[in-house]
């Protein structure tokens, strides 16, 4: 960690006086988007700015740096370079996502420019299906998994956007108060998601039930259909809208609910109470084999 600051600090002098100290060596400012090589003070690498803030690092080191395992990606490939044109496919579509999100709901837009800092691509060919991911020891940085994919459109990676910028803003309320009693068993703790079916722990769920009912708004927009395809559409709100139906968040909660912070307990239960339920239900195997899930299954 040292050894990161005082490389960030050193990257960030170059920025500011414009030339490199003789035998300094290669460096990266902290968001990965420009780096020097060594004793140079022009960049090197300058990464694609959207919209003048979604910085998208394909270069910086940092991209191969280890990652937190998870329940829901419980390995990861090596990081795998993106060819000249995998590169220019991603980066269209997430302008295109950028581009849609801001004429859809400038709410959305701003929640995810206030809360996302860097997009950070990569290739996992271990994993091949499409995953974004953020989390808590990295605050800021959205990790998009395999975008380059056929089955990947505009609407995915605006999904993802928005769904981990709703993780982030939770990440940063966690910092003043968690939202649950006991975070040690919240995380020893295995619930059937009523999303996905499978066993997550009891964070996660608080977590997606957030996530998900955000986003089913987002999905039910009024003229969402002029921004995005009608098939990812459909399948949003289906999915979304999944584990709000019936009484299951409460069924799933039952017998946890009193690790849970009563406000956020309240808050929980008013979701699934307002939730507007009535797409089409989409099956538990479509969300776990299809492509174009972009949240993960929680």
């Amino acid at each position: 960690m040292v050894g990161f600051l005082a490389d960030v600090v050193r990257a960030e002098e170059i920025v500011g006086r414009g030339e490199a100290g003789a035998g300094e060596g290669e460096l990266w400012t902290a968001l990965g988007d420009l780096g020097f090589g060594a004793g140079q003070g022009q960049a090197l690498h300058r990464a694609t700015r959207v919209h003048d803030h979604f910085i998208v690092d394909f270069d910086s080191p940092y991209r191969d740096a280890r990652l937190v395992e998870s329940n829901f990606r419980p390995s990861f490939g090596e990081g795998v370079p993106f060819s000249p044109e995998q590169r220019a496919r991603v980066e269209a579509r997430i302008v295109a996502a950028a581009d849609g999100l801001r004429a859809l709901s400038p709410a959305a837009y701003g929640l995810s420019a206030a809360m996302i800092r860097t997009l950070m691509p990569r290739i996992d060919d271990r994993n091949p299906t499409f995953k974004g991911s953020s989390n808590r020891g990295m605050v800021g940085r959205v990790n998009l998994f395999n975008p380059q994919l056929d089955g990947i459109n505009h609407a995915v990676i605006a999904s993802s956007l928005v769904h981990e910028a709703i993780h982030i803003l939770l990440y940063l309320f966690e910092q003043d108060a968690p939202l649950v009693v006991d975070e040690r068993r919240a995380h020893e703790l295995r619930i059937t998601s009523p999303w996905s079916g499978k066993r997550v722990h009891l964070l996660a769920l608080v977590h997606a039930t957030f996530v998900w009912y955000g986003l089913l708004h987002l999905w039910r927009l009024a003229g969402v259909e002029r921004y995005f395809p009608r098939r990812e559409i459909d399948y949003y709100r289906g999915f979304c809208a999944r584990g709000l139906r019936d009484g299951r968040l409460s069924a799933a909660l039952a017998e946890h609910a009193a690790l849970v912070r009563p406000d956020v307990l309240d808050a929980l239960r008013e979701m699934e109470a307002t939730a507007p339920t009535d797409e089409v239900e989409v099956e538990v195997e479509v969300e776990v084999d299809d492509p174009r899930r972009s949240a993960g299954p929680r």
